[in-house]
Order: C-alpha cells, then sequence, then structure tokens
C-alpha cells in the first residue's frame, strides 16, 4: 500500500462510524475495478463507494425536505401573488417551476413511495411527470422502473415513454402518391386555391411525361448507336 493509500485510509479510520464500517463491509466491487489493486486499495475503494451511497441518499433525503418545505409554503403563500412574490426574489433557491413541480410531486406522495437514494439519481422534470399521472397503473409502473433503476437513473425519455397514453399514439401510414396527395388536399381548399393546386398538379404530370419522353429518346439512340456500330 503506498502512503498516500496508508493516508487515507488512517483518515477515513478515524472520521467513518460503526454504521459506515459495516455498510463498507457489505460493498461487493466488480472484478473488473479490482485487478492489480491490494487489500489496503480495495478496503479504501469499497468505503468510498459506501460514503458515496450514503451521500447520495443523503441528497435524496434533501431533496425530499426541500420539497415538503415547498409544499408548505404554498399552503400559507395561498395568494398567487404571494407564491409568486416569494418566488421571484431566490427565497427558495429554485426557479417557480421547479418548486412547484417539486411541491406536486410531494403532494402526491412520489418521495414516500421509492428509496431516497433513487431521487437523487432523477431530474425534477422525471419526478414531476410521474407525479402528474392520472392513470394510476402507468404511474405504478413508473415508480416500480424508477425503483429498480436505482443507482443507474432514471431519464424523463423513459418515464414520458412507460407514461405515454397508448390510445394516443400516432401510428405511421404509407406515404402517398404525389397524385393521392393532391386529391386529398383538394378536398380541404377553398375554390381559389383549388385552381391554383390544379395548375400545380397539371404541370407535375406534364414534367412526369416529359421525363418519361426523354428516358424514351435516350433509349431509342443508344439502339441507334449499337445499329451504326454494328454495320461499320
Amino acid at each position: 500500500m503506498s502512503h498516500a493509500v496508508l493516508e487515507m485510509s488512517l483518515e477515513l479510520v478515524r472520521s467513518i462510524t460503526d454504521e459506515q464500517m459495516k455498510a463498507a463491509s457489505l460493498v461487493v466491487l466488480p472484478s473488473d475495478a479490482i485487478g492489480n489493486l491490494s487489500s489496503g486499495e480495495i478496503d479504501v475503494l469499497k468505503m468510498r463507494v459506501a460514503l458515496c451511497r450514503e451521500a447520495a441518499g443523503t441528497a435524496g433525503r434533501a431533496l425530499a425536505a426541500a420539497a415538503e418545505h415547498i409544499y408548505e409554503i404554498k399552503k400559507i403563500a395561498k395568494k398567487k401573488s404571494q407564491w409568486t412574490s416569494i418566488c421571484k426574489d431566490g427565497l427558495l433557491g429554485m426557479s417557480m417551476n421547479n418548486a412547484e413541480r417539486l411541491a406536486l410531486a410531494y403532494e402526491k406522495g412520489i418521495f414516500a413511495a421509492v428509496p431516497e437514494s433513487c431521487i437523487s439519481n432523477v431530474s425534477i422534470t422525471t419526478l414531476y411527470l410521474i407525479a402528474k399521472e392520472k392513470n394510476e397503473a402507468r404511474k405504478m409502473k413508473a415508480l416500480n422502473e424508477l425503483a429498480q433503476a436505482s443507482g443507474v437513473g432514471y431519464t424523463e425519455r423513459a418515464a414520458r415513454k412507460t407514461l405515454a397514453d397508448p390510445s394516443k399514439r400516432t401510428t405511421r401510414t404509407a406515404p402517398q402518391s404525389f397524385k393521392d396527395f393532391m386529391a386529398e388536399l383538394d378536398k380541404e381548399l377553398p375554390a381559389g386555391a383549388k385552381l391554383r393546386i390544379q395548375t400545380i398538379a397539371s404541370k407535375a404530370e406534364k414534367v412526369t411525361e416529359l421525363e418519361a419522353e426523354i428516358k424514351a429518346l435516350k433509349a431509342e439512340n443508344a439502339k441507334l448507336k449499337a445499329q451504326i456500330a454494328a454495320a461499320a
């Protein structure tokens, strides 16, 4: 063990509690993470991981506590002007948007439904998306996914996908031909616009016809060249 690691180990031992020591002993490190490390370095690494987890839990509790305070503040500052004044002066240490989202998340019991360590790994927007969901089945599914994600984190994109209403999902249809598109568009346009559309459609058809004629002429030209070459 290097002198620096030894000093770090002694510093940690002096500052940690028995509970933290126990938590460190339960940490299981991946084999790839401990290759070529001494036993002392592994012990320090496990302790740091345990302390990191503890800090994440503390961050989650802190956010939950802030949400509770904001919720109670909103109950007292009932008038919109009062609430707006508090937020505009920066008294809460965050934007009004985030404060309102946290208050809703607390009101809907989001913080009580998942482990504290999970809370620190998601955005306030993700918590808000789950909190405002009215469909209980989709909400519970999202909460379960959030809890299962744990230290990996749960993204807003994943939450939106789970919370999306299946009945409102649009299905992609096969692309229309230009002619079909123009015919469908013609049904929805006023008379004046229809005339312009018909003119455009007529020109488009002429372009298509010209392209076909050019293609035929090129083929005929190539055939004549081949005949001339054969006769020479």
